[in-house]
């Protein structure tokens, strides 16, 4: 921990986090405690909720019918996974409604739906 602090407070120093690509603007050294640190678990890993969407991908109006040309994948067209179909605090549980929804809007669009 202190040659990663070190380590990070020589890129400070030069002005260019040269390991995560930091903006220098934000390049704060660390060096005044105390410190603290805590465990943080994840309470909510993806969205669930979005742009309510048709079997094709292609996003809903209010009134339930496609808007032409607009379709909506992954978490932003996760609107039909609200419900109990779903864990919100598993983590990865909408990577494959994600992957399943891009290919799925592509071939709707290839096929002109």
């Amino acid at each position: 921990m202190v040659d990663s602090v070190a380590h990070y407070n020589q890129q400070v120093a030069a002005g260019v986090d040269a390991d995560f690509g930091k903006a220098s603007a934000y390049l704060t050294p660390v060096k005044d405690g105390p410190f603290y640190a805590v465990t943080l678990g994840v309470g909510m890993a993806c969205a669930i909720g979005g742009l309510r969407i048709d079997t094709h991908n292609a996003v809903l109006n209010a009134h339930g019918y496609p808007l032409p040309g607009l379709y909506a994948i992954g978490n932003d067209a996760a609107g039909m996974l609200v419900g109990d179909t779903y864990a919100v605090t598993l983590p990865g549980s909408t990577a494959g409604f994600a992957a399943f929804s891009g290919r799925n809007a592509v071939a709707a669009i290839v096929q002109n739906k």
